[in-house]
């Protein structure tokens, strides 16, 4: 069974928490074991199939090293986004944002993938407003009675 390591562990530079989360991982695996009775490999997580990830990030999504990265994360965020949670209204924060954004390029590189330099604690809708700030015109728009107003490109039906 791996050491356990005391809290600071958490506060490593980014390029040194790869190794803290195989630590954890590791732990996960032999807790898992013990748990289902079988061997971990025989113990399937729920994969993350949401609309909008790419198909070549699928398998860093689903990976053990980005769940247990990203579960040490909000946890040491306290599960509150960093950009809309106050003291007074706290919001949960479900996403750890990259950034900078992933690419194929740089997907596979942990210092840009795993480092926490590199992340952020967001709730959906300020996820949802980093994704869509681009400023790009609406496909469909509702005119003032509710109707819906086509954008000059497509035919109306």
């Amino acid at each position: 069974m791996p050491v356990s390591r005391p809290f600071h562990a958490l506060a490593l530079p980014a390029y040194m928490c790869y190794n803290y989360y195989a630590d954890l991982l590791q732990m996960k695996q032999h807790t898992l074991q013990a748990f289902m009775g079988s061997p971990v490999g025989a113990f399937s997580f729920a994969r993350k199939e949401a609309a909008g990830v790419k198909p070549w990030a699928e398998r860093f999504y689903n990976s053990d090293a980005w769940r247990a990265c990203r579960e040490g994360f909000l946890q040491s965020k306290g599960y509150l986004c960093e950009r809309c949670s106050t003291p007074d209204n706290p919001i949960v924060a479900k996403i750890a944002h990259h950034k900078k954004y992933l690419t194929r390029q740089n997907i596979d590189d942990p210092r840009v993938a795993l480092s926490w330099d590199n992340l952020e604690a967001l709730c959906q809708d300020c996820h949802n407003k980093e994704h869509h700030r681009s400023g790009r015109p609406k496909r469909y728009t509702f005119d003032a009675n509710g109707n819906l107003v086509y954008p000059p490109h497509l035919p109306q039906k």
